[in-house]
């Protein structure tokens, strides 16, 4: 394995990709691999990447998804130990990643490294040399070209630590914060390390041009309305979500200064950038400033597609797997026998299983698709990769220990298709032994997880929450609306599940599924429980194997626990929507 993975994002940059990576051909460091996420161009950049540099990792994304979330895709999908994060207007002389590699290996607090980027060939004229936070908590670029130690690296050619990106302790980690879209993601990056405790390092003896890209100008009125809106509003986001108490307590009169002066500026100058910037802000900043250990919920990102959909196919189903092997080769079975009537697909997501899952899959079910995760990102995170690389027009989420009876998924997709107000509508789910097991419920309330798990359920006002947690009042038989379903079977349409963001993927395992029926209802969309749509679930409750004080020594336990109390505080302890 290289021990640099370098990550190009690309939008129309054709003018000045050739030199780009023909600067990276010169390296006198020759052990990197190079993975190129284009935004989807309407150019030849992906044409001179597959001219140039035939072994290069090419993912075109059918959508603009940013600048943070394109880097992310390459991020997560890297194992090496350092990846370089470079624009394509930025041409690296011929020792740069040598440099840079030199730098870290010195010093493990450092997590970010960069050289000196000049503005032109005759380098007369210093772009950056790093990012200098001020008191106020302006930022700009550095201009000093002696080395040591700074606050931060710019995004144009940020050359980092791959273990550093794990302080985030989400699943999965990610190095931008996807809310920034574009601009300020380098600066949220830097702050974020600084509170980690790591360090960034600026290198004399590494040099690159980095010829600004449009819409970039120096003078602020020569920039785009948009750019100006990012710029200001995630500049914003920063404060609230990074700025520390202590720092409030000394610098706080500086920064509260100069954020109603830069304020008013806008209000006399750029009056539409101040009003749209805070009215989202205010829509979602009592969201944003958690710790980074905890799930906290704002309006999610929609999930971009990673691949064009196929009119002629109207359902994917996508089966997660983790070291499920028999199970899953039963699952894939049931259903090519159970008479599916619509065009459709079979995506299997492998959550790096250490079983043999993999070779069974293309041995014996080489007519799937399958999708490869080089780390266990958990239901939700594997999952989404999944619903990113679905084509139809609805998406059928199967657990591999589901077996599929026949006509089960015509009768869910006909439940969607005549009724516009569902958003997402799953089976009755049945015992092996074809006794109905619970699979929908109420909305849990905080003590409904310590009445299941300890002997307080046996009371008779434990029983009787129970009860009613489990919807014993009513007839499983039938079909009706449900607060929510069990995740191992849920059909949706393709497009409110990305609209949604998919699966919030902060939650490794457990209440992912709670989380999903929820934000549907507060998007306005029902959630269905159609009873006569069956399907065979070989289901065991492995957190709940020990109860009371025992339990705690069961990971999975532990793991429901930690998602329960993420999802009480997400939801900011309502007990219903």
């Amino acid at each position: 394995m290289a021990q640099v993975r370098v990550i190009i994002v690309t939008y129309n940059s054709e003018k000045v990709f050739f030199r780009c990576l023909e600067a990276l051909e010169k390296q006198t460091y020759t052990d990197w691999s190079l993975t190129v996420i284009d935004n989807a161009s309407s150019d030849a950049s992906v044409e001179i990447v597959k001219q140039m540099m035939p072994s290069a990792t090419i993912q075109c994304m059918a959508d603009n998804i940013g600048y943070a979330q394109a880097n992310n895709w390459g991020i997560e999908r890297s194992q090496e130990p350092y990846l370089f994060l470079l624009n394509p207007d930025c041409f690296i002389e011929e020792n740069y990643i040598t440099e840079m590699v030199f730098a870290l290996d010195k010093d493990d607090r450092r997590a970010s490294c960069t050289g000196i980027l000049y503005r032109n060939d005759e380098k007369t004229a210093i772009d950056t040399t790093g990012i200098v936070l001020k008191p106020w908590h302006a930022v700009c670029e550095r201009k000093d070209i002696q080395k040591g130690e700074i606050w931060g690296v710019s995004g144009a050619a940020l050359f980092l630590r791959r273990s550093a990106l794990d302080l985030d302790k989400v699943s999965p980690p990610y190095g931008f914060d996807p809310r920034f879209h574009s601009y300020k993601e380098d600066v949220d990056l830097a702050y974020r390390f600084r509170n980690a405790g790591y360090r960034a390092w600026c290198t004399d003896t590494a040099h690159a041009i980095h010829l600004r890209g449009v819409g970039s100008g120096t003078v602020r009125q020569d920039r785009s309305f948009l750019t100006r809106y990012w710029s200001y509003r995630n500049h914003v986001w920063m404060l609230i979500k990074n700025v520390r108490f202590h720092t409030w307590l000394t610098h706080g009169v500086l920064i509260i200064g100069y954020e109603i002066l830069k304020a008013l500026y806008l209000l006399v100058k750029e009056p539409q950038v101040l009003w749209n910037a805070w009215k989202d802000i205010l829509k979602i900043s009592h969201f944003v400033r958690q710790p980074a250990d905890q799930i906290s919920t704002f309006p999610p990102s929609p999930l971009q597609a990673l691949i064009h959909d196929d009119p002629s196919l109207v359902l994917s189903i996508i089966i997660l797997n983790y070291n499920s092997r028999g199970l899953l080769k039963q699952c894939v079975r049931s259903i090519e026998m159970s008479h599916v009537s619509v065009p459709y697909e079979i995506i299997i997501v492998d959550n790096a299983s250490r079983d043999d899952s993999v070779d069974m899959i293309e041995q014996e079910l080489p007519h799937v698709r399958l999708i490869q995760s080089p780390k266990n990102l958990g239901y939700g995170g594997g999952n989404n990769i999944g619903i990113q690389h679905a084509r139809g027009s609805y998406i059928l989420i199967l657990n591999p220990d589901v077996t599929v009876l026949n006509h089960s998924i015509e009768k869910l997709l006909k439940a969607l298709e005549d009724y516009p107000d569902i958003g997402l509508v799953a089976p009755q789910l049945l015992h092996p032994d074809k006794a109905i097991q619970y699979s929908c419920y109420r909305f849990p309330r905080m003590l409904t997880p310590v009445l299941r798990r300890t002997w307080l359920g046996e009371t008779p006002w434990g029983k009787k929450h129970l009860n009613w947690f489990l919807m014993r009042d009513w007839d499983h038989t039938t079909s009706q609306h449900v607060d929510w379903v069990l995740g191992g079977a849920m059909m949706m349409h393709k497009a409110l599940m990305r609209d949604l963001g998919g699966f919030d993927s902060r939650y490794f395992l457990y209440f992912e599924d709670v989380d999903l029926c929820r934000t549907m209802l507060m998007a306005g969309k029902k959630v269905w429980y159609c009873a006569d749509a069956q399907m065979v679930h070989y289901h065991k409750r492995q957190s709940a194997k020990k109860r009371g004080i025992l339990g705690i020594f069961n990971p999975l336990t532990r793991i429901h626990i930690q998602s329960g109390i993420a999802y009480f505080k997400k939801w900011r302890w309502r007990i219903n929507p």
